[in-house]
């Protein structure tokens, strides 16, 4: 797919036409080594990711709630640790489901049936995906 942005440049996306298409390259040789990278990326991020993703969800959430609403007085310390907290959590879950298991994660467990595969044409949409990362690193 090349499609002209608004600065005239025909840019290269490389993208999967559908879900199924990491998975084809084990149907037709099951001992190559792009199987392999298909079968241990399916299987990290649909597998390791909802876990990592739980128990970081479950840390951030009581450091937050501790640092922002149990820790009297409230310090500029502890409001800046519990603001990245809220800042990580929002990236694990943006990044974790939609680019982590989602993306990778569901394809494989589901054998292509299920998924999102998300395409960034535009300018604004790459620039709605990559905020959570930018702003976790500019606050932390």
């Amino acid at each position: 797919m090349n499609s002209t942005n608004n600065s005239g440049v025909t840019p290269r996306l490389v993208f999967y036409e559908d879900l199924d298409t990491p998975l084809q390259a084990c149907r037709q040789d099951s001992e190559s080594v792009s199987c392999l990278i298909a079968n241990i990326n399916g299987a990290v991020t649909g597998c390791l990711l909802p876990a990592v993703m739980v128990v970081g969800l479950l840390g951030n959430s009581l450091v937050a709630y501790l640092t922002l609403c149990r820790v009297k007085p409230l310090t500029k310390q502890n409001c800046f640790y519990g603001c990245i907290a809220v800042v990580d959590g929002v990236t694990l879950v943006v990044q974790g489901v939609l680019n982590g298991f989602l993306n990778k994660g569901l394809p494989w467990l589901s054998n292509g049936r299920f998924g999102l595969v998300m395409i960034n044409v535009s300018d604004l949409g790459c620039k709605v995906r990559e905020r959570p990362v930018r702003l976790r690193l500019t606050v932390a």
